[in-house]
């Protein structure tokens, strides 16, 4: 919960709101939160089948289009997590599915205006 105003919040967290966050994380001066109703971010649970591959270029990322020196890129997630040489020279022609389900729980947990229901304790 918040006690102050908001220039904008959100309902949900999905990768549109995702994006529209990651872009907003360059504007200090605006105060926006995200909320969501699961304890953690998760995309297509289930639906990580073995090989799958994105459809798109790894440059259709959250911010790259609009913002390509963000460091929620998908080219930031390679380097902080030291896999940018691993993946240029794997010579991918597509991003696999689960890499790019990873790069977008990294800026779930790395942006501070997304808001998760917390767990409940088994006590509560």
């Amino acid at each position: 919960m918040t006690s102050h105003v908001l220039d904008l919040a959100g309902a949900g967290i999905g990768p549109f709101n995702l994006s529209l966050a990651a872009q907003l994380d360059s504007v200090p001066e605006l105060a926006v939160r995200f909320f969501e109703r699961r304890p953690s971010f998760a995309w297509h649970p289930g639906m990580m089948l073995p090989g799958a591959e994105m459809q798109t270029s790894i440059l259709k990322d959250l911010v790259t289009a609009t913002n390509p020196t963000s460091p929620w890129s998908f080219l930031s997630y390679l380097v902080a997590h030291k896999r940018f040489y691993q993946f240029l020279n794997a010579e991918y022609e597509a991003v696999p599915r689960k890499e790019f389900a990873d790069y977008l729980g990294w800026v779930a947990r790395g942006l501070t205006s997304l808001r998760r229901k917390r767990a409940r304790s088994p006590c509560q």
